[in-house]
């Protein structure tokens, strides 16, 4: 590697400096309330508890995604401050590098370049800042043909091995960034010399990780095995369309052509190097924009940015600093287009979840955020970790007090154990609870055949709690009473997990209620006898289906198997989301959506509880809505997915009165 300049160590201290007053990488979070929050608990205290990753606890996360979302539990703050440390020296020292050895430059100009990119590095989310770490590493081994080069390949493979472990996405996407990074220039020797240190660099990176959390690398196979069916399954599952997605979607297309064009026109080796780094991370900002089509836009946005000024670097090397400024003006606001494009609400609910300073909050406010200096901030606060933990407290108090149980449930509970359903887990702190967690914590998350088993196991063990704590969702709950059985994206509720379901519904009886909460005990005998076939079927999409009579409850089994072309729309966009209509007698039609890799499990039908105040007479005397016919819909079902096969089955009660009542 060419021998740095003496004057180099301190601007890359200074860069240092900056970075860690200007990132919000440090920030301790006070327990809250809420979907995202809830999952941050559960996250935080699987990683307290050194909980086996991929068996006890399972999550698109790793067992250091406590990093992107930190509280106040154990050593985890301590944690957090050496990763953000490390974090900030990585990047400042990466920039000041790869700047700074570009000698033929005027020293205003690399000054001007550092400071472009330590604002564009903080204006990033935190999983993002990691990536971009690793995308400066891997520009400044292609820059280097010398063993310096193959050292800095080995040190981002060691990092994209333990970005599998922060969050499998982010860290397969980078392994895949390595990989790529290691082929397109050299000679052969060179690069099967790159792979070779840039493997073993991921091998200890993922091994010494997963040995510094559990000690043995027992269990790693099951946590990778884990993160890959989450991961492969996300698009199908969790995909949201918005107003005007369609325009967005064109919008990040042209933006992506224009920018490849302009950097093709320079005919140059030095910026499609630079493009090559950055393919495969720009497909998972891509990705996690285009497949949630929410508040995920700004991830592509900020990226992009960040992309667009490394490239005025090669443009400045280049020579066409000042004619390349216009184009990345342009391109920028054709980037940011589809966040403004979002609808009102969503603009207003992101609004609210970021007030605060150092919050995530809308892109305008991730522009300025830098400049409130939250990373000095949040260290200020560790001049006295005591104060800290004492404010900490106190505003989880505050957003938990209205999850405070009724006295004579708290006291009914005790000591003994329980689990939140679906997924609000604020439930626990806010009442002490003692928490005996399902693997797959939130049903919604549950959205494969595998993962649905797993909880279902959990329910059918030893293992599981004494009590279950279900409760109504609180953005349904405006007529109490009459609060929809619904879960996220307009899913019904039980269909989230079917087997899951099931079990729990043969293992617990309700014991108290109230218009948003339901108590339910673990019984000591089944409440079903066991399951029947009642035919297969091959159904055509947007076509009604009548359901056979039963004596029992009635499940559907659906295969719902993609095309070649589904398969592609998977991998390289998102699946639209895939709907059942059920009609009942009075001619009366819902709609809900349903998750097609966990279809096959056996979905509820009939009967059929509509709101949250009918599911205590659906468990105690299977009394519900009868379902007389359904109908699979989906706009693209005909071309990107094969007929359904459906298979019809019953769940039979254990005794007489445990019939179904369908109405």
């Amino acid at each position: 590697m060419r021998r740095p300049e003496g004057s180099v160590w301190w601007i890359a201290a200074l860069a240092i400096v900056a970075l860690v007053c200007l990132s919000r990488g440090f920030e301790i979070e006070p327990v809250r309330d809420g979907l995202d929050p809830s999952y941050t608990y559960a996250m935080n205290h699987a990683a307290a508890q050194r909980l086996a990753w991929g068996h006890d606890f399972v999550s698109s996360h790793g067992p250091y995604g406590f990093y992107l979302s930190t509280l106040d539990m154990a050593d985890l703050p301590l944690r957090k401050l050496i990763l953000a440390l490390i974090l900030a020296g990585g990047a400042g020292l990466a920039a000041t590098l790869l700047v700074w050895r570009e000698t033929g430059l005027p020293l205003w100009l690399r000054v001007v370049s550092l400071v472009l990119l330590v604002y564009a590095f903080t204006i990033q989310v935190v999983e993002y800042q990691v990536l971009s770490l690793l995308v400066l590493v891997l520009l400044l081994a292609m820059r280097e043909p010398s063993a310096g080069g193959l050292a800095a390949f080995g040190l981002a493979g060691l990092l994209a091995g333990f970005c599998l472990l922060i969050k499998f996405s982010l860290g397969f996407g980078g392994l895949l960034t390595v990989a790529i990074a290691c082929l397109p220039t050299g000679r052969l020797w060179l690069k099967a010399s790159r792979v070779v240190i840039a493997g073993a660099g991921a091998v200890i990176g993922l091994l010494g990780g997963w040995l510094l959390y559990r000690g043995t690398p027992d269990g790693l196979r099951d946590f990778l095995s884990t993160g890959w069916d989450m991961a492969r399954s996300y698009s199908s599952a969790m995909s949201l369309e918005l107003p005007n997605s369609d325009i967005s979607l064109l919008l990040y297309l042209v933006w992506l052509m224009l920018l490849v064009g302009w950097v093709v026109s320079w005919r140059a080796r030095r910026p499609l190097v630079s493009l090559t780094v950055f393919a495969m991370p720009l497909f998972v900002a891509w990705k996690h924009s285009v497949v949630r089509q929410d508040a995920h836009a700004e991830i592509l946005v900020l990226f992009g940015l960040f992309t667009m000024l490394v490239l005025l670097l090669d443009a400045a090397v280049l020579e066409r600093w000042s004619r390349s400024l216009p184009v990345v003006a342009l391109l920028t606001a054709l980037l940011a287009t589809p966040w403004y494009l979002l609808p009102a609400e969503e603009l207003e609910r992101v609004r609210v979840a970021g007030e605060g300073a150092c919050s995530t909050g809308p892109l305008e406010d991730s522009l300025i955020q830098p400049f409130r200096l939250c990373g000095l901030r949040s260290l200020a606060s560790w001049r006295n970790p005591d104060t800290m933990r004492k404010r900490l407290q106190a505003e989880a108090d505050a957003e938990l007090r209205h999850e405070v149980l009724p006295a004579s449930t708290r006291a009914r509970i005790g000591s003994a154990s329980v689990d939140i359903y679906p997924w609000e887990i604020s439930y626990v702190p806010a009442n002490r609870l003692v928490w005996a967690n399902r693997p797959m914590p939130a049903s919604f998350n549950a959205y494969t055949a595998s993962l649905d088993r797993m909880n279902a196991a959990f329910f059918e063990s030893d293992r599981r709690p004494a009590y279950l704590l279900w409760h109504a969702l609180p953005w349904y709950t405006s007529a109490v009473g009459r609060v929809p059985l619904l879960s996220i994206d307009g899913r019904y509720l039980l269909w989230d997990e079917p087997r899951t379901l099931r079990s729990i519904l043969d293992r617990y009886d309700p014991v108290e209620m109230s218009p948003t909460l339901l108590l339910l005990q673990t019984r000591s005998d089944r409440r079903f006898r066991g399951e029947e076939p009642l035919g297969r079927q091959v159904v055509d999409w947007n076509t009604w289906v009548e359901t056979p009579a039963t004596t029992g409850v009635l499940l559907a089994h659906a295969s719902i198997k993609p095309r070649a072309v589904g398969r592609a729309m998977r991998t390289l966009f998102r699946e639209s989301a895939i709907y059942v209509r059920l009609r009942f007698p009075s001619g009366q039609e819902l709609r809900f959506r349903i998750v097609p890799d966990s279809a096959a499990s056996g979905f509820w039908v009939s009967p059929f509880a509509v709101t949250f105040d009918e599911l205590p007479r659906l468990l105690v005397r299977g009394e519900g809505h009868k379902v007389v016919a359904i109908r699979f819909e989906s706009a693209r079902g005909a071309g990107f997915y094969e007929p359904i096969d459906l298979t019809w089955s019953q769940l039979l009660f254990a005794n007489a009165a445990g019939n179904v009542a369908a109405r």
